[in-house]
């Protein structure tokens, strides 16, 4: 049987601790101390002034199929390329000014190490287990998959939009000129949920047939999701036994 509280807390609670944590914000200031903008050497302001090739560091670089007024197609028009520097010269832009506090009284607060064994030990489960098996078990143990599991359709349903049936009927969707009223493409569980609830379906066989396979199909993903998880889970124990 597989360990619907652990999974529930990962994918909800869980990750809610590391937004206080100092260990993000640490992460952020490295990534964005590895990185500068240079000037475009091509363009220099973004807009291509005219067709002379450029010498730059040895190796000669040109506008391709950019008439002269048109947006850098090497710079996309900012007149700046990012460039990540090496080892050595993050080292120099370091300062060495960034302290953060971790006692409780602070605003970002260290992960307790109860909950960083926790939350690895799902996180490491997870990771073992193949993507599409994976993607299917975070969407149904999930936010949207929690609030369906009281509902008809089953937290099997947020599987849905994984499935080709669902695929089909998003695709179809986004596809259309005019929208039906409350489907929106762009959040696939609440459009799928909406075009299952819209009346009249059973006018639109392909509808009525797409939505039937996309349920058929999520529920045996979620199956197959739940039966690797408990793969996974003995697999690690006989390992560590």
């Amino acid at each position: 049987m597989i360990d619907q509280a652990e999974l529930t807390w990962f994918l909800s609670t869980g990750g809610c601790y590391f937004e206080r944590s100092p260990f993000g914000a640490v992460l952020d200031r490295l990534d964005n101390a590895a990185h500068v903008s240079r000037r475009c050497p091509i363009c220099e302001d973004g807009i291509v002034t005219s067709n002379v090739k450029r010498w730059h560091s040895q190796r000669l670089l040109w506008v391709r199929n950019a008439p002269i007024g048109a947006w850098c197609n090497r710079c996309g028009g900012t007149g700046s390329i990012p460039q990540r520097l090496s080892c050595d010269e993050q080292k120099l832009v370091d300062d060495g000014t960034m302290t953060v506090r971790s006692d409780g009284d602070s605003q970002r607060a260290a992960v307790p190490d109860q909950v960083l064994v926790r939350y690895a030990h799902v996180s490491r489960t997870l990771s073992r287990m193949r993507p599409t098996l994976r993607n299917a078990l975070m969407a149904a143990y999930g936010d949207e998959g929690e609030d369906l599991a009281a509902t008809v359709h089953g937290r099997s349903w947020a599987c849905s939009p994984l499935t080709p049936g669902g695929s089909r009927l998003l695709r179809l969707e986004r596809d259309r000129r005019v929208r039906k009223k409350g489907v929106e493409p762009e959040r696939p569980i609440r459009a799928l949920t909406a075009l299952a609830r819209l009346n009249g379906h059973r006018k639109d066989p392909e509808r009525a047939e797409l939505l039937a396979s996309a349920a058929r199909d999520a529920n045996a993903l979620l199956r197959a999701a739940e039966a690797e998880w408990d793969r996974v889970i003995d697999v690690t124990q006989k390992r560590s036994a």
